[in-house]
């Protein structure tokens, strides 16, 4: 244990001194484990263990919490609870974030939203069922089986469907766990609870653990009492057991499992490794999206264990796992007669569907569905509300026929004939809202229509600026408790706090990053230490860029009202694109510093090449058929030629009526099935071989075809040939660099930050920018497939539209 690494937390300190203590470096748990073959006896990492040193900090991350090495320890030391703890001394330092955590921590937070949970309980109600997350989503025929099994020997059972936050518990989030642990607890107890059924192992070992007031049991205990005949006239099987890793301690439910899989009529062979010293299915612990090729090592030992034997688990989530290595049944599969689990997207909506079925069938005298405080849909929602509500209003005024009074020029002549007084009015506008808690938008777009960009520009700033000042003054001198009462939170006493340390940079921090309501972060400032001076001049010179933004692309929106989109339009966007990422930068850049690295996963060269010779061969096959296709139908070779001629054309800037007239000549009388051919070879023709010209082949599809047809041919085009130059740059920058980076001995890129994203989708959606440049950022920096795939299709969809509006 390093002397030099401050203070830490009393119970991390107990726990290493009893490691230091008692574990003797006898071996019996390294010959057990992988985890601790690759970094020694506990006594090791405990005498080694350094929470300052971020890489050493980070290597408890790797451990499944499996608790094997305690069920093995003959002297009684309890290393699972040591790396857990040293897991919440991580996280408290600001070291325990890591990027391949987001997708189970989202998964996490979906299973608490409102919209996927619901609390019924019936009039009299003291026992629940808690399905969990995974079973509902994979099984929701076998839970809704399970739940009216149940009520047949408690009628008045009540029913939950929530998470409970087992993640955040192993990823040492000790704060949001309790608190969203003891919200749920707290509401059973108030409610008249007693008694948890639960068909997750992990849920078991939560409540279990943490919920001592009630009474736990698993259904499978219960399902065995009240199932004690044979239930299945199939023959004997034999069938070996896994044991979730989690309940290893606890005898009740893995002695119920077993009667009920011997009442099924299947004969049980057991594994080396069961109940007391089963193995981890390799999904524990959080391990999997860190570590991959250590959390596989225990799959593969599973996988040799059962033998070619079917195996037979009580875990949704271990038999999702190991059932991508060899047959797995849940036990409820076997009981309930239930279909082929489900996976991916569709168990959103069997868990959304199950809620409504749930709610149909439960008589519930008290329901609720929980809210996540932690949580803001809003700010996720914002965008699509924002484009949504665009569109309606951009419909509504081509089809009423009010165009024709949305004319700038109009209405610049309108407030020309008020001279001076209109920017006045303008400025005294922006002066007065703040302080009356009025919106600044829709004084911004109104400004920005009236006096343009450019006089938009100054007229906005100096009326929002005074008017920040106003709002400061009213609350330091005139209005001070009426403010105080108003800002309340965990938020306005930070930012006091902020501004006492740091002075004007914390104004520029604030207006740079809109995390306050622009109107009551005026008020807000004026009841700290700043200076007025230091707060109008920094609220001047970092609110100037943020304004830019606004009112460029505000300028352009009686344009886009009416179908007409200028260059201030995709300007406005670029730059409220660069405003937005401005958050997102500075959170990285934070968090760079506090984040531990990523910890070294063993990296197989044989395994990696034999991937690429696999996707190069498939390559190399598609190319093969498609040269066989173009040599067969003269059809593809014809529309090649003119695509070729086409692009010529336009790109020595020769491209006449005549011309473009011929194409759309050629294309009327095609097919689909041709018309697809001759748009993908354009599109391919437009990135790959002229990249850098303005093709515009969608007119000439619009025109054939329709507009809608034609931008169909035309946007899935432009999204296959996104796709191919993707996964072409996955694969020279996303893998053959890092593989030569490696062989020299240079660290590789670090996963990349979620603004990559939004920064790919950009450039796939402005058309001046050829689509090679965005599909290699998408591949290059290897994001996620589901991701990569929805930041293509939105840029693209984007980059239709725009060429819709504008042809």
């Amino acid at each position: 244990m390093n002397s030099s690494m401050g203070k830490i937390r009393p119970s991390l300190a107990k726990m290493l001194a009893e490691a230091m203590n008692g574990c003797t470096g006898c071996g019996v748990c390294v010959r057990e484990c992988a985890y601790l073959k690759l970094y020694g006896t506990p006594r090791d990492i405990a005498g080694s263990y350094d929470p300052v040193d971020s890489k050493n900090s980070s290597i408890c991350f790797e451990c499944s919490l499996c608790g094997l090495c305690t069920a093995v320890c003959p002297e009684g030391v309890d290393p699972q609870k040591l790396f857990l703890e040293m897991r919440r001394e991580a996280v408290d330092r600001g070291k325990g974030s890591f990027p391949e955590h987001k997708g189970l921590l989202a998964y996490e937070r979906t299973g608490m939203s409102r919209r996927f949970t619901w609390y019924g309980l019936p009039e009299g109600c003291t026992t629940v069922f808690f399905p969990g997350c995974a079973l509902p989503g994979t099984r929701p025929a076998a839970t809704m089986a399970v739940y009216e099994k149940l009520k047949e020997s408690v009628p008045a059972l009540g029913l939950v469907m929530d998470c409970c936050a087992k993640p955040s518990h192993d990823l040492g989030r000790e704060q949001f766990f309790q608190q969203m642990f003891n919200e749920m607890t707290d509401w059973f107890k108030s409610h008249g609870v007693q008694r948890v059924l639960v068909a997750c192992p992990n849920c078991y070992k939560v409540f279990s653990d943490y919920a001592p007031q009630f009474e736990t049991k698993t259904v499978y205990e219960l399902l065995a009492e009240i199932t004690p005949e044979r239930i299945s006239d199939a023959p004997a099987v034999p069938v070996t057991i896994h044991d979730p890793c989690v309940i290893r301690f606890d005898e009740a439910p893995q002695g119920a499992v077993r009667t009920l899989i011997a009442t099924a009529g299947h004969s049980i062979e057991e594994m080396p490794h069961a109940r007391k010293t089963a193995l981890c299915c390799g999904e524990g612990g959080t391990v999997s999206p860190l570590a991959p090729d250590l959390a596989g090592s225990w799959g593969a030992l599973r996988v040799d264990e059962a033998a070619g034997r079917r195996l037979v688990t009580y875990c949704a989530g271990c038999a999702n796992h190991l059932g991508k290595k060899l047959p797995v049944t849940h036990v409820l599969d076997m009981l309930c007669y239930t279909p082929k689990p489900s996976s991916g997207l569709i168990t959103y909506v069997n868990r959304l569907r199950l809620k409504s079925r749930f709610k149909g069938t439960v008589p519930a005298a008290v329901t609720r569905e929980r809210v996540n405080p932690n949580a803001s849909r809003s700010g996720k929602l914002r965008p699509l509300l924002f484009l949504a509500a665009l569109a309606a209003v951009i419909i509504l005024v081509r089809v009423g026929g009010a165009s024709q009074y949305l004319e700038p020029e109009k209405l610049r002549t309108l407030f020309a004939g008020f001279g001076v007084v209109a920017p006045l009015v303008y400025i005294a506008c922006y002066i007065v809202a703040p302080a009356l808690m009025f919106p600044g938008l829709p004084l911004s777009i109104a400004g920005a229509t009236v006096f343009g960009p450019f006089w938009g520009v100054v007229y906005t700033i100096i009326g929002a600026t005074l008017g920040a000042c106003a709002a400061f003054l009213i609350a330091r001198y005139a209005a001070r408790d009426w403010v105080e009462r108003r800002l309340v939170g965990s938020r306005w006493n930070k930012l006091d706090d902020e501004t006492g340390k740091n002075g004007w940079k914390a104004v520029a921090v604030t207006r740079l990053i809109p995390l306050f309501p622009f109107n009551l972060l005026n008020f807000a400032f004026g009841l700290t230490q700043i200076s007025f001076l230091q707060y109008a001049v920094a609220t001047f010179i970092f609110m100037l860029p943020g304004t830019i933004a606004y009112i460029t692309f505000s300028s352009s929106l009686l344009g886009v009202l009416k179908g007409r989109v200028s260059r201030e339009f995709f300007i406005g966007i670029g730059l409220l694109v660069a405003v937005s990422l401005i958050p997102k930068v500075a959170a990285w850049y934070k968090g760079r510093s506090l984040q531990a690295p990523r910890p070294a996963v063993p990296w197989n060269l044989r395994r990696s090449l034999q991937r690429k010779a696999a996707v190069l061969a498939v390559l190399c096959l598609l190319s093969a058929g498609t040269y066989t296709l173009i040599r067969k139908f003269f059809w593809a070779l014809d529309a090649y030629l003119y695509t070729i001629e086409f692009n010529l054309l336009f790109v020595a800037s020769r491209l006449q009526d005549a011309e473009l007239a011929r194409f759309v000549e050629y294309l009327v009388p095609m097919s689909g099935m041709r018309a697809a051919g001759i748009a993908l070879a354009c599109q391919a023709m437009a990135a790959f071989a002229f990249p850098f010209s303005s093709l515009r082949t969608d007119v000439a599809f619009t025109s054939a075809f329709g507009t809608w047809t034609g931008m169909a041919y035309f946007a899935g085009a432009d999204l296959l040939v996104t796709g191919v130059a993707a996964s072409i740059g996955r694969f020279i920058l996303g893998d053959l660099l890092p593989m030569y980076y490696r062989r020299k001995g240079k660290d590789t890129l670090s996963p990349a930050p979620i603004w990559i994203g939004w920064a790919a989708a950009a450039l796939l959606a402005v058309p001046g920018i050829p689509l090679v440049l965005g599909a290699l950022v998408v591949g290059g920096f290897r994001l996620h497939p589901g991701r990569s795939l929805a930041v293509m299709a939105a840029g693209v969809a984007v980059r239709a539209l725009a060429l819709l509006l504008t042809r």
